[in-house]
């Protein structure tokens, strides 16, 4: 009898804890330019890479929702600074990372984050060539696939470790997910 106890005990514990996530999040290649910022000076100080993501509410009747996404550096073991976007009619607009933003059952939304890389020395000379048609302090190159067929190492360089960090609601529980990025 005490068998029976235990097992019966032991699969309630299971269900109980195997409660399956229906957030769904997955990085896709993105189309839009990478950003070449630059002082006062014209000196190239920074580079902001844009990561699409394709975010999925899988579940049938529930609402689900998240705020607070971060972006981690590996190599200085901080969050960086980053911009997230949104499609609103087939526009890319701004939008507050912090503020909830909720997905429908069955629903997909895309997100760019714009992550801010500040470039030491020898990335900035690496990069040279690229002031000569400046006249902004934002210069719109190429898109990641095209940049990092001449830039390799340097993507590698900067965003090698990176993760992004999801603050999520679900079943009136909330939880951070931690989703490494590739380039």
């Amino acid at each position: 009898m005490n068998n029976v106890k235990l097992i019966v005990l032991t699969l309630w514990l299971v269900s109980c804890n195997s409660q399956k996530s229906n957030f769904f999040i997955e990085q896709l290649n993105s189309t839009q330019p990478i950003i070449i910022l630059e002082n006062d000076d014209h000196e190239i100080v920074k580079l902001n890479i844009p990561l699409l993501f394709e975010i999925k509410n899988k579940s049938k009747i529930k609402k689900i929702s998240f705020s607070s996404i971060s972006y981690k550096d590996f190599v200085s073991k901080s969050m960086s600074a980053s911009l997230l976007y949104s499609f609103i009619n087939d526009s890319l607009q701004q939008i507050t990372k912090s503020k909830y933003k909720f997905i429908d059952s069955k629903e997909t939304k895309k997100y760019i984050l714009y992550t801010q890389h500040y470039l030491d020395s020898l990335e900035k000379k690496e990069l040279g060539y690229l002031k000569e048609k400046s006249i902004n302090l934002k210069i719109k190159i190429s898109d990641v696939i095209t940049f990092k067929t001449k830039h390799k190492q340097l993507l590698k360089r900067l965003t090698k470790g990176d993760s992004i960090y999801i603050r999520v609601e679900e079943n009136s529980e909330i939880k951070t997910i931690k989703y490494p990025i590739k380039i």
